[in-house]
Order: structure tokens, then C-alpha cells, then sequence
């Protein structure tokens, strides 16, 4: 009831990767060609190193919607350059930064086999943030979201955020479940 299978939180767990997912819990780099090749954490290829699959306790192996969020707060007064988030979802997903939306998958088959980047720059703000996902499973079966944030301040210093077992989420969101300082319920 109060905690998931490896003893996390009981609002969101991770998921080790059904086998027949292309990559391990880890997966390998995927070069995405749609980043800047500029000095600082751009100058590399991408990956999705250090993020874990996550997906909602509740929704087991069923088809739907399940809504993700996660504050963030970058160090006082520093102003991103640049942010791309590198995304994928198995199946679906849409994307949300600070209540606007900012991406969607693509819409070919199998989509969550190609991660996606998308440059979140101008929705981000100075300091106190938020990321949110709708997340969709189209069939029966295993499901899965992974992300990474990389933000380039103008300093140069960089911040990473990933997907792990500190996202929140829910099958019921609230209203202002997209935005900046929401708080969630006894749902999440």
C-alpha cells in the first residue's frame, strides 16, 4: 500500500524493461541530430544515460493515460542558454514545461524506439521549474517513460535532470497538474 515493489514510494516506481524492449535499463547513446554542436553539455552526442523507465504503480500492464510531473530549481539566479529534454514513451507522450505544452512524439509506428529532443529553452524560468508528461500505453502490455533534461546556463555550467523514482504521478490529474508550483493530492 505505502511503498511499490523495490520499497519506493507507492506514486511512481520504476520499471525494469520487459525483454523484449530494444535496449536494457540503460540504454545505449542515441545520436540526435536536431541539437546545437556547441561547446558545453551540447558538444556531445546525447544520451539517455543516467535515466531510469518509469511508469504509474497503479496501471500495470493496462492500456491508458497516465499523467507525470517533477519540479525542478536550478541554482539562484542562473539563467538558461540552452535545454533540450530527450524523451521517449512507450507508446505515446506529450510534453509540458511550466503549464505550456512543448512537444509531442512523432507520430510513426514505434515511435518510443526513436527518442526525441526537444528544446524546452524559452519555457524555461530563472530558478523554480516544472516538467509534466502525459504518458499513453495504446496496447496491453508493458509501458514505459524515459527522460533526460540537459540545461546549459549562461555561465556555462550545466544541470541534468532525469527520470527516476522522484517523478510524481496519477491516472486522476487535478487541474493545474502542468503547472509550476502544483502541489498533488493524496492521488499522486
Amino acid at each position: 500500500s505505502g511503498t511499490g515493489p523495490g520499497g519506493e514510494p507507492w506514486w511512481c516506481w520504476i520499471r525494469p524493461a520487459p525483454r523484449s524492449w530494444p535496449w536494457p535499463v540503460s540504454p545505449p547513446a542515441i545520436p540526435m541530430m536536431s541539437l546545437p554542436a556547441s561547446p558545453g553539455a551540447f558538444a556531445a552526442s546525447p544520451t539517455l544515460d543516467g535515466a531510469q523507465w518509469i511508469w504509474h504503480q497503479g496501471a500495470g500492464d493496462a492500456a491508458g493515460t497516465w499523467y507525470f510531473q517533477r519540479e525542478l530549481a536550478f541554482p539562484a539566479g542562473q539563467k538558461p542558454k540552452q535545454a533540450h529534454l530527450l524523451i521517449t514513451c512507450d507508446n505515446l507522450w506529450t510534453l509540458y514545461v511550466n503549464g505550456d505544452r512543448a512537444g509531442r512524439n512523432d507520430p510513426g509506428p514505434d515511435s518510443w524506439k526513436r527518442p526525441q529532443s526537444v528544446d524546452i529553452t524559452k519555457y524555461l524560468v530563472i530558478e523554480k521549474n516544472a516538467i509534466a508528461i502525459e504518458g499513453t500505453n495504446t496496447v496491453l502490455g508493458p509501458a514505459g517513460l524515459l527522460v533526460k533534461l540537459m540545461v546549459e546556463f549562461e555561465d556555462g555550467t550545466t544541470f541534468e535532470l532525469v527520470s527516476d523514482k522522484t517523478w510524481i504521478s496519477t491516472d486522476r490529474p487535478e487541474k493545474s497538474w502542468k503547472d509550476n508550483g502544483f502541489v498533488g493530492g493524496p492521488h499522486w
